[in-house]
């Protein structure tokens, strides 16, 4: 995928969305009935892997520190699961790979959109 080709998010009332954030809600609903029922005993500093669903229930907008407009989709979780370590390591490296992925692919981008505004310049002296 290139810079260009990569999705651009809707603009609101006419000023650009330049990122976007997710807000997930109700994250102790999702397993309280589970554990009603199957109580489990966690203890400090033990790893947890969680596996949720929810559907997008607002989108609001908000600027960041440096005057950015983002776009803030709010999850409420509806129901969650607590996954094993193996399955969730999987998912989160495959996610990790895939953004560090389009980070190249974009500052390789930006750096040959750099050289050929450089070879521009030079075309005009």
């Amino acid at each position: 995928m290139t810079q260009t080709d990569q999705p651009t998010l809707p603009a609101f009332e006419e000023n650009a969305v330049v990122g976007s954030r997710i807000k997930i809600t109700r994250t102790g609903d999702g397993l309280s009935e589970a554990l009603k029922v199957a109580p489990i005993a966690l203890f400090y500093d033990d790893d947890v892997y969680v596996v949720l669903h929810g559907k997008v229930s607002d989108i609001s907008h908000h600027g960041d520190a440096n005057g950015n407009l983002l776009r803030i989709h709010t999850v409420p979780a509806d129901s969650m699961a607590l996954i094993d370590a193996d399955t969730a390591r999987k998912a989160i490296q495959a996610a990790a790979e895939e953004t560090e992925r389009i980070r190249a692919e974009q500052a390789g981008q930006l750096a040959l959109g750099a050289e050929q505004a450089a070879l521009d310049r030079e075309a005009q002296d």
